[in-house]
């Protein structure tokens, strides 16, 4: 799925990481399960609200992509779990039907 809704809708979130408001990206997974391939993202479903860099603060989303502080299991844990997290917070402000 590609949407750039969707994609606006998970960043407007809170970072799921840290939890701050108004910094967050819409991430994608890093995980072959959700389409993710050499060269090719993860489907949009995929993704989910972390932070970016800017000063003095590198982000989650790249300490995340970067494996900083976390192995690659920890980090797939993490995309599962912040995915369903993502999908049930949008499905419950109704911000699900918008999309297509």
């Amino acid at each position: 799925m590609i949407s750039e809704l969707y994609r606006r809708h998970v960043s407007a979130l809170d970072c799921a990481e840290c939890g701050i408001s108004g910094y967050s990206q819409a991430a994608h997974s890093n995980q072959a399960i959700w389409g993710k391939s050499r060269g090719k993202k993860a489907s949009d479903i995929a993704t989910f609200p972390l932070c970016c860099q800017r000063i003095g603060e590198l982000g989650c989303h790249y300490k995340h992509d970067n494996y900083l502080g976390i192995t690659r299991e920890e980090a797939a844990e993490r995309e599962t779990r912040y995915i369903l997290q993502t999908i049930l917070t949008l499905a419950n402000t109704g911000k699900l039907k918008a999309v297509k």
